[in-house]
């Protein structure tokens, strides 16, 4: 079976990356790791991740250095070789069939 790393960059993001996180976590055999990038952020996503997400890999950056910097900092630091990005506010997550995509994706 593939794994897959889950990026996810965000800046001041808060309470929206809580719930994304949340659907993920129901999920989390489907995925390798999650990665998510702290972008230089002023409010305590980042605090609110490590306490509630403890295996999800944090990266944070002192100075925001914007969407495709922190989404870089976030491939280079996946360790699985099928990547994909998502926003910190999707919305919907819940209604993603994440294996029936994944396996979608594994067959082509």
């Amino acid at each position: 079976m593939l794994k897959f790393s889950i990026v996810i960059s965000f800046y001041n993001e808060g309470v929206r990356i809580l719930k994304v996180l949340e659907h993920l976590s129901i999920n989390k055999t489907l995925f390798g790791e999650i990665v998510c990038v702290d972008d230089g952020s002023i409010d305590n996503a980042s605090e609110l991740i490590s306490s509630n997400f403890p295996l999800v890999k944090l990266i944070k950056i002192p100075k925001n250095v914007g969407k495709s910097g922190a989404v870089h900092t976030g491939v280079m630091n996946a360790t699985e070789e099928n990547i994909i990005l998502m926003d910190a506010d999707l919305k919907n997550a819940d209604s993603l069939n994440w294996g029936e995509l994944l396996t979608v994706y594994g067959e082509h």
